[in-house]
């Protein structure tokens, strides 16, 4: 096997949209790699045969969102497939256009188009269908207007959209969306025969989860009717098909409704009330009695729902529905998607997943139960886990990576008698007695956790000659609600215990110089990078993607900024100044000493630009050795789903770095 490379990513393939098809026999997904040659992602489906793990793809590219037609013998999905349709697009047209492609082969012909940026559908039956699909308040209404006319109003629309912005909402921009005032997550039901979309939400009511009853008669849904300010908070409302009016069951008052299922005609509720969510991504479940018009707690399991674990190309999936008397979930606990059933009345999750695999997404097909996931150091691939047991179906991403070093887990017990659990990836080519250069990654979050499975970018540097260790200080998931704790504590115990952990490896392998160990992470692992090199000189390089530098700027700008103070710092600047000042890096920098890397992006609206410029700032101030770069036209997700190009530039920068600072 050839070492892993920084272009090495492209090979790798993402799976989601796990669908079995109604003969119980096969299964639908669609798989999704990056292109750094065109610069884009791609996307395609396969057709599995379930008995023999046989795949066949159905289409050459396109087919994320896709559902199955009625009599389950074609898929839907949408696609831009005419240069007509592609162009309306640009301009600004609403517009989504679904094909309709047979199980049994052929080509794919336009079923219907709906004018709206549909997000996810859902037969109704008798060419209906539930449409969930966005809402901008403040584009102007075109119904009526003859094209020649709609295209006039549309373009000076749009034209003054790109001059300025108008904000009276906050948060005002999200990241990975822009800017989103004024913009709502709204639901229609769509007839195909007449083409009309007609809305069952008003149009200020954003929506969130949402269900729709067996019986096809009522949609229940939880979702803010924003004034302002958009706050976590979420009532429960219930509307009648196909255009009944909107009843209110559940007010606003502090809930958040993760997930909304039907349970034998019982709403079953994934979420958390009065507050209690503000600082963890644990989950309760509930039920709603329709007499009392309240919630009652059934199940605490002191877990997250969905798999909360860092891999590679995580498409994700439905994490919560039922099966035939259960409801199955996934779950994040000891860094691992596990897959449980549960039934009101029951105190506990039974496990069904096995050992050794970490589920992502979940389907049962007849009589199998179906999972995406991985395996130890593998990459996602689809398993059949039925009984417990588990036996690999496809070959996607098999023999891709044949070879490279595995992660050795490290484990230890700290000073305050907590476990952290903790991997490390030795260089490929590793020679006994040879010493080497290392890194510490830190990962997302801090609600982010570590597997040990298969990293691209860790493997690159091990290619090039590093140790690479990483580990789940306090503050990570997948631990319980008691580990995942450190609401006012960032930079104190999940400081401690990640120096802790250093201390380990260089004692667990003497191999490694501790004079040449470098220090990486991003988001929350940038903060702590930041944090970090203000607080030790121990580190002989870093690099900081998409961090944070000064608490108290990051209130005003940030998509997640007032939340993230109030809730995981304490307070607002006006009303806890001293605490923010007190958790923000910028202010131990007049003593960092570590060459530093700085990368960021310009369209970063979790960790905003001026984090970079002030962090970029400080280092230059105080004589620190520093190099930044910026990406136009990129997110807080450049690392995971950023243009392919700039993927490359920006591994290329972090490797770089270290090459010439540690070698």
């Amino acid at each position: 096997m050839s070492p892993v490379t920084v272009r090495d990513f492209e090979k790798i393939k993402g799976l989601s949209d796990l669908r079995a098809a109604r003969d119980g026999k096969h299964a639908v997904f669609c798989v999704t790699h990056a292109d750094i040659g065109e610069n884009r992602y791609k996307s395609h489906l396969e057709l599995l045969d379930i008995e023999t793990g046989e795949t066949r793809p159905l289409t050459a590219g396109d087919g994320q969102g896709f559902v199955f037609s009625d009599d389950g013998e074609s898929v839907i999905f949408p696609a831009l497939r005419s240069e007509a349709d592609k162009k309306a697009v640009e301009s600004g047209e609403e517009l989504t256009v679904f094909y309709r492609l047979p199980l049994g082969g052929g080509e794919a012909r336009e079923a219907f188009r709906i004018e709206a940026q549909v997000k996810k559908i859902e037969s109704l039956g008798g060419g209906k269908w539930l449409v969930s699909h966005l809402c901008d308040l403040s584009r102007p209404d075109l119904c009526g207007l003859k094209p020649e006319k709609r295209a006039q109003v549309l373009a000076r629309w749009k034209k003054e959209s790109e001059e300025f912005h108008v904000v009276d909402e906050l948060p005002f921009w999200y990241d990975g969306r822009g800017y989103v005032n004024k913009k709502r997550t709204r639901l229609s039901v769509f007839n195909e025969l007449t083409g009309a979309l007609s809305p069952l939400t008003a149009p200020v009511m954003d929506v969130g989860a949402y269900v729709l009853s067996p019986d096809k008669k009522r949609v229940v849904f939880a979702g803010n009717d924003v004034k302002g300010w958009r706050i976590t908070d979420q009532g429960l409302y219930s509307v009648m098909l196909p255009d009944g009016e909107t009843e209110t069951l559940i007010p606003l008052g502090g809930q958040d409704f993760d997930k909304l299922l039907f349970w034998k005609g019982q709403l079953v509720i994934a979420g958390s009330i009065g507050g209690e969510k503000m600082n963890l991504d644990s989950f309760k479940l509930y039920t709603y009695d329709e007499k009392s018009r309240g919630m009652t707690l059934l199940l605490d399991p002191d877990e997250e729902l969905g798999a909360s674990v860092t891999c590679e190309s995580g498409m994700g999936g439905d994490p919560m529905r039922v099966v035939g008397e259960d409801v199955y979930l996934v779950t994040g606990c000891e860094y691992q998607g596990r897959l449980s059933a549960w039934k009101p009345g029951e105190t506990a999750l039974r496990r069904l997943s096995p050992e050794g695999l970490c589920v992502l997404s979940f389907e049962q097909a007849g009589d199998r139960l179906l999972a995406i996931g991985f395996s130890g150091a593998g990459l996602q691939e689809v398993y059949d886990i039925t009984g417990g047991q588990m036996r690999r179906l496809t070959a996607v991403n098999q023999g891709t990576f044949e070879g490279v070093p595995e992660a050795e887990p490290l484990s230890f017990v700290n000073s305050d008698g907590v476990r952290i659990d903790g991997w490390v990836l030795k260089p490929a080519g590793y020679q006994k007695g040879v010493r080497y250069p290392a890194v510490l990654s830190i990962h997302g979050g801090p609600r982010g956790a570590y597997c040990g499975t298969f990293s691209h970018e860790m493997q690159v540097l091990a290619a090039r000659g590093f140790f690479v260790f990483f580990c789940n200080p306090r503050g990570s998931a997948t631990r319980g609600n008691e580990f995942a704790q450190v609401a006012g504590r960032w930079g104190t115990i999940d400081y401690d215990d990640i120096m802790a952990f250093t201390d380990e490896v260089l004692r667990a392998f003497p191999d490694i110089d501790e004079k040449r160990v470098g220090v990486t992470g991003g988001s929350y692992g940038g903060f702590m990078t930041n944090w970090i090199i203000g607080h030790t000189d121990r580190f002989a390089a870093a690099a900081t993607c998409r961090s944070i530098t000064y608490m108290t700027g990051f209130s005003g700008v940030s998509d997640l900024g007032s939340w993230v103070d109030m809730h995981e710092q304490g307070g607002l600047p006006w009303d806890g100044e001293d605490r923010l000042r007190a958790r923000s890096p910028l202010m131990s920098l007049d003593k960092a000493k570590t060459p530093t890397l700085i990368i960021h992006s310009f369209e970063d609206h979790r960790c905003t630009l001026p984090e970079a410029c002030g962090l970029y700032q400080a280092l230059i101030a105080h004589g620190v050795e520093t190099r930044m770069v910026l990406f136009y036209g990129e997110s807080h997700g450049l690392s995971r789903n950023g243009q392919p190009k700039h993927r490359v530039r920006r591994l290329e920068e972090i490797a770089g770095w270290f090459d010439s600072h540690l070698k």
